[in-house]
């Protein structure tokens, strides 16, 4: 009898100890989760709550006293089951959701370095037309001149406004904020060169058209990011450097003599002064 009740015993013991070799495992997955989800401390916390008073504690006193507890709190564990089921049925749903979401997301990144090198030949074309305009505004000033013709307007495909579309509704929130920008930027810089095509060469051209030639050379570095972004690279922190924005006049062929004031401006800027020039 003695023999019987020391190998039962030993049995119990063995099956604490794997007990609590699993629930140490399984404290230390869960502090490590709580680290990268602050939001699990109360779950996790009723969570265990519940094991302890439910399992672990009868069960040490016992299986007939776990079936007894269990028995007693029936209603209430069946809703715990319920809970636990929809919180899976949701994790699932959230997952696929997901998953969907970046299967979608690679679809149209696969795209999104076409749609960035025809937005940014676009982008040289305008640089080209405000060039001419810019030619146009020498002394002396002949009034009768358009400032833009609308025959030079660049014409854009709504592929790549539709491309970049779809990328921001699936990016993640700084993608979002970069394409939105390059969207909304894109957007203003077609009203104001259609604007232009309606004006005459004044006196106020070459001030102007300094704005706006800092404006595309904004936008054309916003686009060089998208497109390194779609390569497959990490978005900066600085959207912005001197010497990216310096960069990309050269790029779109501003002249440094002849736009020495928008060259200016951008030494002016309160932003980084960068290290290093990539040209594209």
């Amino acid at each position: 009898m003695n023999t019987e009740i020391s190998q039962k015993w030993t049995r119990v013991q063995a099956a604490m100890k794997r007990s609590m070799d699993w629930i140490k495992r399984s404290l230390a997955s869960v502090r490590k989760s709580v680290r990268q989800r602050p939001w699990l401390v109360i779950p996790t916390v009723l969570a265990l709550v519940y094991l302890w008073f439910m399992v672990i504690a009868p069960w040490t006193s016992g299986i007939d006293n776990l079936f007894s507890v269990w028995y007693h709190w029936q209603t209430f564990n069946a809703a715990m089951i319920a809970l636990l089921a929809s919180i899976i049925a949701l994790y699932a749903a959230r997952y696929q959701e997901k998953e969907k979401r970046l299967r979608e997301l690679l679809a149209s990144r696969a795209v999104l370095p076409e749609a960035c090198s025809r937005l940014a030949s676009t982008l040289k074309e305008i640089a080209l037309i405000y060039n001419g305009a810019y030619a146009r505004c020498v002394e002396p000033i002949d009034r009768n001149l358009d400032l833009i013709s609308t025959k030079e307007l660049p014409e854009t495909s709504e592929w790549v406004i539709t491309t970049i579309r779809d990328c921001i509704k699936v990016a993640d929130d700084r993608a979002i904020k970069l394409m939105s920008d390059v969207f909304a930027k894109f957007q203003v810089t077609q009203a104001r060169l259609r604007s232009y095509s309606k004006e005459k060469v004044t006196g106020m051209s070459k001030v102007n058209l300094d704005t706006e030639i800092v404006e595309v050379t904004k936008l054309y570095t916003l686009v060089m990011h998208t497109l390194e972004y779609a390569r497959g690279n990490d978005i900066p922190c600085e959207l912005f450097t001197k010497r990216e924005l310096i960069n990309s006049m050269l790029n779109l062929n501003f002249d440094e003599i002849q736009h020495a004031n928008s060259y200016r401006r951008i030494q002016e800027m309160p932003i980084p002064d960068g290290s290093t020039a990539v040209t594209s």
